[in-house]
């Protein structure tokens, strides 16, 4: 028999506020913070357009700069969340980005002590990295979900971050022409973000007395068949991986001949990943209650890379919560560049 697994706690940090509640709240209320660097310049000489947290030390760069970002959503959702045996280890699936000038193997590893670091004395982490890039989170998502049903944890915390303000992917970056310029028209603006999301089974709820913010329907995996190491050198991509995806996610929906309510997703202005989604519309339509309508944040708080998953479901959490979206589910959706497709689908707590 299926477990159920809940959402109970969401932590955020975004360019728009420093919790899940107030960026969600920002968003909802249309609130950019894409604005001109202070120091930093594009490609063409121009004040680089980035959505920045504000309240970190422009000095802080690269990794020392995630750990910063992560430290408050996950301390928030440790604080929220108690383990469900006093024993327990916490599993921890971790989404980071891909490997790219500016992180790699050895940023990965010093984000993995910092982590250690900071754990529970008597709770050390449990880590799995559990995939790299954008669509990594919502994999955490999935991950979560096999190992509460296989019965390895009751209890497991999705954490996912990013940051693109590092000289080295700045300039890897800016020649791809994928920073948004003047000059550039396929491209995307800087973010930066981390999003903590605990993820518990039925019996931990009841358990630990914890209400329940969603549910888990339904989660897919896939991978692009087309994508490459470089996008910009992508073949045509007919959206194969993220049709299969969705499909898996929303497979209990299209059984009983429903479809998702809403679409939350990580599209961030590159046309590769527009018009990827625009054949997954046709493609699945049955899923979609209004084929091609899609909410993508990445025009508010930038492209937030690896904390996308997280924070795509905060902001499904906080329509539920605050009556906004009246619909029962809601789906998520992300791509990573090396191929990497992932779906969830969040039913509303009854």
């Amino acid at each position: 028999m299926k477990r159920i697994c809940h959402i109970v706690d969401v932590g955020a940090r975004t360019p728009l506020g420093l919790d899940a509640t107030t960026s969600a709240a920002a968003v909802r209320a249309g609130i950019v913070r894409i604005e001109a660097h202070e120091t930093l310049v594009d490609s063409t000489g121009e004040p680089l357009r980035a959505a920045v947290d504000g309240r970190l030390d422009d000095t802080l760069m690269g990794w020392e700069r995630m750990a910063a970002l992560l430290s408050a959503p996950l301390q928030h959702t440790l604080r929220s969340v108690p383990p469900h045996r006093p024993d327990a280890p916490l599993a921890l699936m971790l989404a980071l980005p891909e490997h790219r000038p500016g992180f790699g193997a050895a940023e990965e590893q010093r984000l993995h002590q910092y982590l250690g670091s900071i754990a529970p004395a008597q709770h050390p982490f449990g880590i799995h990295t559990v995939g790299h890039g954008h669509a990594a989170g919502l994999l955490g998502l999935h991950r979560a979900v096999e190992l509460i049903g296989e019965r390895h944890f009751e209890v497991a915390l999705v954490l996912g971050v990013d940051s693109y303000l590092d000289a080295d992917t700045l300039r890897w970056l800016g020649e791809g022409r994928r920073i948004k310029t003047r000059e550039t028209r396929s491209s995307f603006f800087p973010g930066e973000a981390a999003g903590c999301v605990a993820v518990v089974s039925d019996t931990a709820l009841r358990t630990l007395r914890l209400p329940s913010l969603a549910t888990i329907q339904g989660t897919g995996v896939a991978r692009e068949p087309s994508a490459s190491e470089d996008p910009a050198t992508d073949p045509v991509n007919l959206g194969r991986g993220l049709s299969a995806a969705i499909e898996k996610a929303a497979a209990s929906l299209l059984g009983n001949g429903q479809s998702t309510d809403r679409v939350l997703c990580d599209l961030n202005g590159e046309r590769m990943r527009s018009e990827e989604w625009g054949m997954v519309a046709l493609r699945s339509h049955r899923a979609l209650t209004q084929a091609g309508d899609f909410e993508a944040p990445a025009g508010q708080w930038g492209d937030i890379g690896a904390a996308s998953g997280p924070l795509l479901v905060a902001l499904a959490v906080a329509g539920w919560q605050r009556g906004y979206h009246r619909g029962s589910t809601t789906l998520l959706f992300a791509g990573s560049d090396a191929g990497l497709r992932a779906a969830v689908v969040l039913e509303r707590p009854s």
